[in-house]
């Protein structure tokens, strides 16, 4: 993970590293701030932050540059299954604004969880001459891959 992180040295010299992504306070904030307990489960925490990152490739948009805005969810659940259930809620939610509200014609396709870690992951693609990923999709059965986890 350190190759992709965006660092930098203060006035002093002390190496300084632009957060990547936010779990960690997100977590800290839910536990020690919020005081909820198992009785106020589900909880979901959105975020919106200017993240950083120093891919390889920075190209092509939002999605590789340095710095770019992302809207964040952090859930906190008693168990898995209601994990999975507030999973498959937000991502249809995501499909009937993209689809629905927008208008929009998206590919959903199964993605790479990367350095977080965890089950499922999906990502919603619209179409794009000069985009970076490769996707293969399947119009029939309405599932899809993103090629980085084949």
């Amino acid at each position: 993970m350190r190759k992709n992180l965006f660092t930098t040295n203060d006035n002093n010299g002390n190496l300084l590293c632009l957060a990547p992504t936010h779990e960690e306070p997100a977590t800290s904030l839910f536990l020690d701030k919020l005081h909820y307990g198992p009785k106020n489960l589900p909880f979901l925490l959105y975020q919106i932050s200017t993240k950083f990152r120093d891919e390889a490739l920075p190209r092509y948009g939002l999605l590789r540059s340095k710095e770019f805005l992302m809207k964040d969810l952090y859930s906190f659940h008693e168990n898995e299954n209601c994990a999975k259930e507030t999973y498959d809620l937000v991502n249809e939610s995501y499909a009937r604004l993209l689809g629905d509200r927008l208008g929009l014609q998206f590919f959903r396709v199964k993605a790479t969880s990367g350095a977080m870690g965890g089950t499922s992951s999906h990502e919603f693609h619209l179409e794009n001459a000069c985009g970076q990923d490769e996707i293969l999709y399947c119009k029939k059965c309405r599932t899809g891959f993103n090629m980085e986890v084949l």
